[in-house]
């Protein structure tokens, strides 16, 4: 249970960037299995399992699990990052900036999609501050990975002018050198809508085949048990690109206030669903996280 708990926590960061569905099964095993309650790192393995979850396109299921480690652990970087991303998918981005900001400290791991969450909360300033704070941590780490990740994000801010096509390009090919597909195919849906938006028709709709291409060739490496019915890069992809040009949740009582820590909303968020879990599954009872998500639901 040790070696398995290290190996599914690890590779949770470099299986996202490079979809690997085999690794993400790993994560809802190992959240089924009947002793990780007792395990001093069961909230780890549960934000590993909630960031599984979200891959496969079940929010519901990424935020359960995400809580209910952060009830057990309020700091595991694991599932603030994996709250954070659902949050961005619930169309919260100030939420999802204050999680990834939360997760970050201290080594700085998720400034990029704090970054790109403050891009899609529309405040221009904000997000150019995050993103030369981002852009300052990864040149640091030299990941090709990261890096591409912040090209992705000033492409997301420069878009839909022109300018925005040489950012989504740079990250496409830095995602090239370390097999980030991931980062790859959501900046070819950036650069393909970028494109169409201004007359290059052709050459977006061969971005677009890219795209299509790979999510197809993806769907068909899952493991036959595989329970998702598929949230493939251009799902992924559509919303990144859009994020900031769809109507966000932008009333007050819809945003986590200005004020409130990424810890705090956090907190707010596990605290509604410990309350669920006591009516439901006894005191203090973590409801699910036994059983884990099943294969092929």
């Amino acid at each position: 249970l040790d070696t398995a708990t290290s190996i599914s926590v690890a590779l949770t960061r470099p299986a996202t960037a490079r979809d690997l569905p085999e690794v993400w099964s790993w994560a809802f095993e190992l959240a089924a299995h009947p002793r990780l309650p007792d395990h001093p790192r069961c909230a780890d393995a549960l934000g590993a399992a909630a960031n599984a979850a979200w891959l496969t396109g079940d929010l519901h299921d990424g935020e359960r699990l995400a809580s209910d480690g952060l009830v057990l652990d309020g700091g595991s970087v694991p599932c603030l990052q994996a709250l954070g991303s659902v949050r961005l998918f619930q169309g919260e981005p100030h939420a999802a900036r204050r999680l990834w900001v939360a997760a970050s400290r201290p080594q700085g791991a998720y400034l990029p999609q704090a970054a790109l969450a403050a891009v899609y909360e529309g405040d221009v300033e904000v997000a150019r501050r995050c993103l030369a704070e981002a852009d300052e941590w990864a040149a640091g780490t030299g990941s090709p990975t990261e890096l591409a990740l912040c090209r992705y994000a000033w492409g997301e801010l420069l878009g839909p002018d022109p300018s925005a096509v040489g950012a989504y390009e740079e990250a496409i090919a830095l995602a090239s050198t370390s097999g980030a597909t991931f980062v790859a195919s959501i900046s070819r849906v950036g650069l393909a809508s970028t494109l169409a938006g201004n007359g290059q028709h052709r050459r977006a709709i061969d971005e677009f085949d890219a795209v299509i291409g790979r999510a197809r060739a993806l769907r068909a490496r899952r493991p036959p048990a595989d329970r998702s019915s598929g949230f493939s890069e251009i799902n992924r992809g559509f919303f990144f690109r859009f994020g900031s040009r769809c109507p966000m949740k932008t009333g007050a009582a819809e945003l986590t206030p200005e004020g409130r820590s990424g810890e705090e909303e956090a907190s707010q968020s596990h605290r509604g669903h410990r309350a669920g879990r006591d009516r439901h599954g006894g005191p203090g009872a973590v409801r699910g996280h036994r059983r884990g998500p099943r294969p092929g639901r």
